[in-house]
């Protein structure tokens, strides 16, 4: 990834001369330098042993862990599934803040970012219950081999707690009632049980099945949406609230509530100022300030603040150009690459439910950037390259035990 991660440097140079305010965008900028050194740290310290690989994994789910917690005090929770509002009802709203969320973190980027971790912590909370099981009958074990490629190579409380680590990510990453997020976990959900089992992909009817019902999960979770069912058509006509009630807004102004036509709209706009600005991108961080003059929308409020364009690809060629797109994509597909000349390399058990945990939240991640996204430079961006690490430091060690 170095020559990717070079390209995508020299880019964000480039949106430095571009930007319309170098103040304006300069945090995203430190954001995404900040975000790359996190990278070679993790895989500088990931790649020297298994013992340093496992404790990097383990910091990553700590942080994963603590960012939902503090989500838990800091999230202006919405009000769309009535089911989930009376759980919700008990949570503080916007109980602390920080700069730039001062009413309260998004739900849509905190889900966002627990899908960098959360499917990671299932398949090692899946696999944990085996290693439990293995370390009580270790000691009656005469294979040696079998006996280590059941070990769990995280630190001990890890180990025990990763069950309960993996239900408290789920929860949270629920309450946020994020449809994009819940789909990216779908996905996810299905590949890691394939990779899991792959001799389930010998049976055609079972794929068939398999994929079939995530599609009309997926179509569900696309319509079926807020305790008032108003979701905007696909031309652009917005239903008329069923419930009688007035109720207050649980999302601040900075947050507001994108319907499927909004997104298909802020596409559009999103288009023609890539077309705009092809080669080097309108600046990093500055699609929000220019949208509404430059490209005004009709079917959102003007005073919205529209902070990305809900979809990563679009929003990496609006901040970058089209070379920056080129290298955030190479990210993703040198991913993928390693992760899969990693995954027959996985021999020990641990290492395989890594692999898999890994490859979920790769694919949990880019379904929810198609219609979502945490932005290049965000400030929780870091779990992005802290996950990108651990993927490189892993597939360096793919011989190695």
């Amino acid at each position: 990834l170095d020559w990717p991660l070079l390209l995508l440097l020299v880019m964000v140079l480039v949106s430095l001369y571009t930007t319309f305010d170098l103040s304006f965008s300069l945090p995203k900028v430190a954001g995404v330098v900040y975000g790359i050194a996190v990278y070679y740290a993790v895989v500088a310290a990931g790649r020297r042993s298994a013992h340093h690989l496992a404790w990097a994994t383990a910091a990553w789910l700590a942080l994963g862990v603590g960012i939902a917690a503090f989500s838990l005090v800091g999230t202006q929770w919405p009000a769309k599934i009535p089911l989930l509002d009376v759980v919700i009802a008990y949570l503080p709203a916007g109980l602390v803040s920080l700069p730039g969320a001062a009413e309260g973190f998004n739900p849509n980027q905190v889900a966002g970012v627990l899908l960098w971790v959360t499917p990671a912590a299932l398949a090692l909370g899946v696999a944990s219950s085996k290693w439990q099981v293995a370390s009580k009958s270790k000691s009656k074990s005469k294979s040696k081999s079998k006996s280590k490629s059941a070990t769990c190579h995280l630190p001990p409380a890890t180990c025990y707690l990763l069950p309960l680590l993996a239900f408290f990510l789920t929860v949270v990453l629920l309450l946020t009632q994020s449809r994009s997020a819940w789909a990216g976990l779908l996905v996810a959900a299905g590949g890691m049980t394939f990779m899991a089992n792959p001799r389930y992909l010998r049976h055609p009817r079972l794929v068939f099945i398999a994929v079939v019902g995530l599609l009309l999960l997926l179509v569900g979770l696309v319509f079926a949406s807020s305790r008032d069912f108003s979701i905007v058509s696909l031309r652009g006509i917005e239903t008329a609230p069923t419930d009688p009630i007035p109720r207050p807004p649980t999302l601040n102004s900075q947050s507001p509530t994108i319907s499927l036509a909004g997104r298909v709209e802020i596409w559009s706009r999103a288009i023609y100022a890539i077309q705009d600005f092809p080669l080097t991108g309108m600046g990093i961080g500055t699609f929000r300030r220019v949208i509404q003059t430059a490209y005004p929308l009709s079917l959102i409020d003007p005073t919205a603040d529209i902070a990305h364009a809900h979809n990563h690809l679009l929003q990496a060629a609006l901040d970058l150009g089209v070379p920056g797109l080129v290298a955030y994509l190479a990210l993703w597909l040198g991913a993928a690459m390693m992760l899969g000349r990693s995954w027959p390399a996985a021999t020990v058990r641990w290492s395989r439910a890594l692999v898999i945990g890994l490859a979920g939240a790769w694919l949990a991640s880019f379904v929810y950037g198609l219609t979502d996204t945490v932005a290049l430079g965000a400030k929780p961006g870091f779990l992005f390259w802290y996950w990108l690490g651990l993927v490189a430091a892993l597939h360096s060690r793919r011989h190695q035990k």
